[in-house]
């Protein structure tokens, strides 16, 4: 049985980090293995982070609140989450975001969906230090010039709302009796129990007691690191949010550019033989899209993962698309593209190009 740490992180000394050591508290990690740093997550040159990595050995558990308490800048989480879970052998628990646990994530699914949220989130808490106020500025203009209204975040949902929306999903009561009790009207209450329950669809957990059912939406954001206040105090929804849960309308307004062009270009290889334009969308039905297309165009070959036989056309496309979601680069008005060829499957996504033609392995080196 291995220790348990916390970490604890906050941009400045006159930042409060109280609400990040209740959560080591609830976690039971002792006083003496909590780390705090006060300084920016730019990179990950900071004393206490150093003596922490320098505690950490196999089988010990790292508990941090969220991904952006861990760090700022995508390559160095990535790097420094390999380095905890790979070469250490601990295991790192990110406490508002329960998909981000691995101790519970070993299995191929999980892995890869633990990993796809990482890639996601963290390339998001770089451009959140870099861009927000430039992103927000840029959204605001796009969605006022297609006439899109701004205004509060929506009213808080009642204390009430999850249990009488389980009571009303059972259904024990009408959705006239469930309004009531809530307090709203039966249309609002209808379109909440929609937002619920296609939050919990596209988590891929059917759990009634899960505490993201009780939640209300701006909490379940703001719990999952996907609403954030930047260095000047301004709070808002991040571009991830808008990805990742936002509506049709919504994309449009702040990314309209967000588009994936799927083709299958085997016998009319002048054309197409088959096309889904995947317009503004969120990334998890983006996904699904992608994948589905895939699996119609491609050959199902199965393969020995030690002794369990597994897909290997489902594994391919897994990394491919996974990858090509999260490490798009969103402010890119480029198209991104996945062709199916008779011979391989070409990607194009738009990213910031840091050299120009075919890469040689021998002389490569990764940028930065």
């Amino acid at each position: 049985m291995g220790n348990t740490y916390g970490y604890c992180r906050v941009s400045s000394r006159d930042q409060n980090e109280d609400r990040q050591l209740i959560t080591m508290k609830e976690m039971n990690v002792p006083e003496k293995n909590i780390f705090i740093d006060k300084q920016s997550g730019k990179d990950f040159d900071r004393p206490q982070y150093k003596k922490l990595m320098r505690r950490l050995k196999a089988g010990d558990v790292l508990y941090v609140k969220s991904i952006d308490r861990l760090g700022r800048n995508y390559r160095d989480i990535q790097e420094q989450w390999k380095i905890i879970t790979k070469e250490k052998g601990s295991d790192i628990v990110i406490t508002d975001l329960p998909l981000l646990d691995t101790r519970k994530n070993k299995y191929l699914l999980g892995t890869f969906i633990a990993d796809l949220v990482l890639a996601i989130l963290s390339y998001v808490s770089e451009n959140e230090r870099c861009n927000i106020r430039q992103r927000q500025a840029e959204g605001i203009a796009a969605a006022k010039a297609r006439g899109v209204h701004f205004g509060p975040l929506p009213r808080p949902l009642p204390e009430n709302f999850g249990e009488v929306y389980r009571r009303w999903k059972r259904k024990e009561i009408p959705i006239s009796k469930a309004a009531s009790e809530c307090g709203m009207p039966q249309t609002t209450f209808f379109d909440r129990a929609r937002e619920m329950a296609a939050v919990r669809k596209r988590r891929g957990n059917k759990n009634e007691s899960h505490p993201w059912e009780s939640m209300e939406n701006e909490e379940l954001l703001r719990t999952s690191g996907l609403i954030l206040t930047d260095e000047q105090g301004q709070t808002g929804i991040t571009l991830a949010a808008i990805l990742l849960f936002g509506t049709d309308n919504m994309i449009v307004s702040a990314c309209a550019h967000h588009k994936t062009d799927c083709i299958y270009r085997v016998y009319n290889i002048d054309r197409y033989d088959d096309r889904d334009v995947i317009d503004p969308t969120n990334l998890l039905d983006s996904y699904d899209r992608m994948f589905d297309f895939g699996q119609k165009h491609l050959n199902d070959l199965h393969v020995l993962d030690g002794i369990q036989s597994v897909s290997a056309r489902d594994a391919i496309l897994r990394e491919i698309i996974s990858n090509s979601l999260a490490h798009r680069d969103y402010s890119n008005g480029y198209i991104a593209k996945m062709v199916i060829e008779k011979d391989r499957i070409l990607i194009e996504n738009g990213n910031r190009a840091h050299g120009l033609g075919a890469l040689n392995i021998r002389d490569f080196k990764p940028f930065p």
